[in-house]
């Protein structure tokens, strides 16, 4: 069982396959950064979101074709290197289709990988495994293509005592995962919302300008 991924031009892209390939382990001090840092409530209400999206009445195809008690194993197998995110929300949304699900993590959170390496391996009910798939592929996928990039901007100021951050310009649902992703690379989050700080921009000084005049 094979399921290709398209992904962002040179981010990683990966897919289910039934190979195993030797992983990387992930250095001590990426994973210690990340540690306590996963924000699973959050997590678990978009995966729900997206299978509702995606799934709203079951995947009927596989009900069609695949027997209810057929188990399948599978491997999330990298196809370009890259720096993995998004590892607990695979396992996650596997998890969340079937409680009994085993999931592996071969390789941790802000971890370099080379191509062709296992990432991940699940087994479990068959029909789940695969109501899961595409939810958890397009989100490993978008997370570790930020994971990526972002590890590429902090390698090129490395030395010089900047830091890279991200900022409030993320996908509509997805900031969580996309913040965390940035961390996965080595960068920073800035303030998380409009509610965390105090940030008078342009946009305001425009306003405030206009009000002024009209006065």
């Amino acid at each position: 069982m094979t399921a290709p991924v398209a992904a962002p031009t040179s981010s990683p892209t990966s897919t289910l396959a039934t190979t195993v390939a030797a992983a990387r382990p992930a250095a001590p001090s990426a994973a210690a950064a990340l540690a306590g840092t996963f924000p699973a409530a959050a997590v678990d209400a978009v995966l729900r979101a997206a299978l509702v999206e995606d799934a709203p009445y079951g995947d009927i195809t596989s009900q069609t074709l695949i027997p209810a008690d057929t188990r399948a194993t599978a491997v999330l197998a990298a196809r370009v290197p890259g720096v993995l995110s998004g590892g607990e929300v695979f396992a996650a949304a596997m998890k969340l289709t079937d409680p009994h699900a085993v999931v592996e993590l071969l390789v941790a959170d802000g971890a370099a990988f080379a191509a062709g390496t296992a990432l991940a391996r699940v087994s479990g009910n068959a029909r789940a495994v695969l109501l899961a798939e595409r939810v958890a592929l397009n989100l490993v996928q978008r997370m570790s293509a930020i994971a990526t990039k972002t590890a590429e901007f902090v390698a090129l100021v490395d030395g010089t005592g900047a830091r890279i951050t991200d900022t409030r310009k993320t996908t509509p649902g997805l900031r969580v995962l996309e913040r965390y992703a940035v961390r996965c690379g080595g960068g920073a989050n800035h303030r998380f919302g409009l509610s965390d700080a105090v940030l008078a921009k342009d946009n305001h000084l425009a306003v405030l300008t206009g009000e002024t005049r009209r006065n």
